[in-house]
Parts: structure tokens; sequence; C-alpha cells
């Protein structure tokens, strides 16, 4: 009965088993774009934003959070993001490394912030709820 109710019928809202086009969209320009030493950042949730969440599935790159359960430090990763969006400070985990940041179209800070990237960014991206560019991040920036 369960596989019989997990199998049958259309996907009514968007959740790890369904996400839409304009998701499955990024995630393979995101495939394209990367490689095991990219680290794609981003707000990371398992209901609300979870582009970064399923990067690990879908590319060969590190999201920096994933699953709560399963990221090593995530409140220093959630610290360390929040600080980002606020005042535009860089993790030092990010220097040196192709760095690929997805930024939520519906969160203004972000978006301002998307604004403010130092040093050549790449619009790989952008569409109606996103914006992603590829940086990559130098120590001295």
């Amino acid at each position: 009965m369960w596989i019989y109710s997990n199998s049958v019928g259309k996907a009514t809202e968007r959740s790890v088993k369904y996400i839409t086009g304009e998701e499955r969209e990024i995630l393979d320009i995101l495939s394209r774009n990367t490689d095991n030493s990219s680290l794609i950042i981003g707000f990371s949730n398992e209901t609300d934003a979870m582009l970064p969440y399923l990067s690990a599935v879908y590319t060969k790159a590190w999201p920096w959070t994933s699953h709560s359960f399963t990221t090593p430090f995530i409140d220093r990763k959630k610290k360390a993001f929040s600080a980002f969006i606020l005042n535009g400070t860089f993790d030092s985990s990010w220097y040196n490394r192709p760095c690929v940041f997805i930024f939520r179209k519906s969160d203004k800070m972000e978006i301002e912030r998307s604004g403010e990237l130092k040093g050549t960014t790449t619009t790989l991206s952008d569409t109606r709820s996103y914006k992603v560019l590829a940086i990559h991040i130098l120590s001295h920036q």
C-alpha cells in the first residue's frame, strides 16, 4: 500500500520528492558548471530552500549546508552564511576555491548582497526565483 500511494499521482507541492522545473534547470546548470572542488553556498533547509541541499545529489560540488542532521558544524555554518548576507564577510573556508552562490529573490537582503560581491563573478542563472553566481574568492578580498 505504501509503495502504491507514493508512486501514483502527481505531486502538488514541492519537496525533496518533487522539484520544480526551475529548480531542475538550476541543478542542471550547477552540474555542468561545478566539479568536486566547487562549493555551493546558499540558504538551505529541508522545507523552504532545497537547492543547496539537493546539490549533494545532483552535482559533484559540495554544499556548504545540506540536511541539518548531516551537515557538520551546522550552527557555525548558518552563522557564517548570515554574516555574509548581513555584512559581506566571507568565511575563511570559502577562500581559494570556486564558489557558487544561490540567492533567493524572495529575500531582499540576499539579492542586495548578490549585487555587492567583490571579484569577478559569472552569472550562471537568473530565473524568476533565483540568482546563481559563480566566483573564485581569493584570500585577500
